[in-house]
């Protein structure tokens, strides 16, 4: 079970195509804190292979991920079918 679950059913629960959230506010979901390796853009890799489940969250939920160099903040895009 992925630890990454709340974030994916609240992106599912998200009707806009782009919107912006913090890394406390993408924590708050989760319930606990993003690893530090969040700082990273590789980090937020669009890649789905199964093996990075923070990935396979935001993209079973329809969205890209990218992340906002400097302001801990990501954007995520409705990911084109």
């Amino acid at each position: 079970m992925s630890y990454y679950l709340p974030l994916r059913d609240h992106l599912a629960g998200q009707r806009r195509n782009k919107f912006i959230m913090t890394f406390s506010e993408i924590e708050s979901h989760l319930g606990f804190a993003l690893p530090t390796d969040a700082l990273l853009p590789q980090w937020w890799n669009n890649q789905r292979d199964g093996e990075r489940p923070q990935g396979d969250a935001w993209g079973d939920a329809g969205y890209q991920a990218f992340l906002i160099f400097g302001s801990n903040s990501v954007r995520f895009l409705r990911a084109p079918r």
